[in-house]
């Protein structure tokens, strides 16, 4: 049975023109968070859709490139290889002339000789031959263009596309694959609860820390868990066991920064206990905590809350399979990501007893509601004939039947008896089946009187 926590708050009563003005501020403010929220998500649009990839750009050669968010990650930290360039395509004004003398000619004016350049005699005394003359012209030189403009010529542009990114590895993920263990101990040093978490990639983010608390019995409101329990098995179409004992814990994530955080899929719990056995039915129950519970209630405009619990999901032998995961006897394992606050549970099964004699054989069915712990066994003990005990159980027999006389009557002491050999008694009707092998075959069934002895 869930148990309801109710809040009330007390209403504010305001007068017409107040709550005009209220009701126009509070439409102010709405419109203000809806474009703050849609802003943001646009900001931010590109870097989250990345940020699950890594950047791993294989463009060849020289390319222009400008910078954006799908060059850095999560941190603000430039990843991208590619230097930043722009677009040039060289034109005339990259180039500068030179020209290089190439006719192997000095310059001059040339010389003719006159009567200067001879003696009396009529020998040439100049010293220089007769020659032409030559004035450089552009024949003479050879006109190159030499690039000068010192920029590099980039003709094609290069901005990432989905082709540039690829799934990351394990050891790049930002959410990688990671496990958590915490043991519980008794002050004999002995385990008495071990909790070991395995989160998939992309459930925590990387450098996650995981707290586990220890939760009082009496803190746990025993009927909601019941109630859980019993939900479970009608969805299941099992019988519903009685509650005998449970462990209690929370859960929960903290990210590098400190700050909680709840997993983003499903974590796989193993539980060690000595609570897990194969005398009891074993279930794990998820029972939100006061704050979470209040906390879903203001989130949808509530002024009561409820403590919500149900039963989570266990893994079956084809889950263990896919996970690889081996269980011990004192093991079981669960799925989750929605509650905090766990609670182990240990619930009775349907029993059947059996006690055989030489001549009566004796069966105790007791259904899960009697609360009868697996493993208990039933011991008979018959009240010998000519003892004053029997004397009196027949006095009593016979009154309770209205009869004078009996042909026959035995009359037997049934205990229940838990595995540790102490006496239980059951908390909802059980059967009793008593065959005598030397009960009469003809004539009136026997009758049965039940002896109350606990009233």
């Amino acid at each position: 049975m869930a148990t309801s926590v109710k809040r009330h708050a007390s209403n504010l009563l305001l007068g017409n023109k107040k709550r005009s003005q209220s009701v126009v501020m509070f439409a102010c403010l709405a419109a203000f968070v809806v474009f703050g929220v849609v802003a943001l998500l646009r900001q931010r649009g590109i870097a989250a859709n990345t940020t699950q990839q890594v950047l791993d750009c294989q463009v060849q050669g020289v390319v222009a490139h400008t910078h954006n968010e799908s060059c850095y990650d999560a941190d603000g930290k430039l990843v991208c290889t590619l230097p930043e360039r722009e677009l040039h395509v060289h034109d005339d004004s990259c180039y500068t002339e030179e020209r290089t003398l190439v006719c192997g000619l000095e310059e001059s004016e040339g010389h003719k000789h006159t009567e200067a350049c001879y003696d009396a005699e009529g020998n040439l005394t100049c010293g220089l031959e007769e020659s032409e003359g030559h004035s450089h012209s552009d024949a003479c030189y050879e006109v190159t263009r030499v690039l000068t403009c010192g920029k590099e010529e980039v003709t094609e542009e290069h901005v990432h596309g989905p082709g540039c990114f690829r799934e990351p590895d394990a050891s790049e993920s930002e959410m990688p694959a990671q496990t958590f263990s915490h043991l519980f101990k008794d002050t004999d040093e002995k385990v008495v609860l071990g909790v070991d978490v395995a989160a998939p990639e992309g459930a925590l983010p990387v450098g996650a820390t995981m707290k586990v608390e220890w939760v009082e019995e009496g803190q746990i409101d025993r009927e909601l868990v019941q109630a859980a329990l019993d939900d479970q098995a009608a969805r299941e179409g099992n019988p519903a066991g009685k509650l005998l004992d449970l462990q209690a814990f929370t859960i929960t994530f903290a990210d590098a920064t400190g700050a909680e955080v709840k997993p983003a899929s499903d974590v796989t719990v193993t539980l060690t206990s000595a609570l897990v056995n194969n005398d009891e039915a074993h279930a794990v129950v998820g029972v939100e905590t006061d704050a979470e519970a209040k906390a879903k209630a203001e989130l949808e405009g509530k002024e009561e809350y409820e403590i919500a619990a149900g039963a989570v999901n266990a893994l079956d032998e084809a889950a263990l399979e896919e996970r690889e995961l081996t269980l011990a006897e004192d093991q079981l394992a669960f799925e989750d990501k929605d509650f905090t606050q766990y609670v182990l549970t240990a619930s009775s099964r349907e029993m059947k007893m059996t006690s055989e004699g030489e001549t009566v054989r004796v069966i105790v069915e007791a259904p899960a509601e009697a609360g009868i712990p697996q493993g208990s066994t039933i011991q008979v003990m018959e009240i010998a004939p000519d003892t004053q005990e029997y004397e009196t159980y027949e006095a009593s027999a016979l009154d309770a039947m209205s009869a004078k006389g009996a042909e026959l009557a035995r009359f037997f002491d049934i205990k229940i008896l838990d595995p540790k050999g102490e006496e239980t008694q059951p908390q909802a009707p059980v059967s009793v089946k008593i065959k005598l092998e030397d009960a009469p075959t003809e004539g009136e069934q026997p009758a049965v009187v039940h002896f109350d002895e606990s009233a």
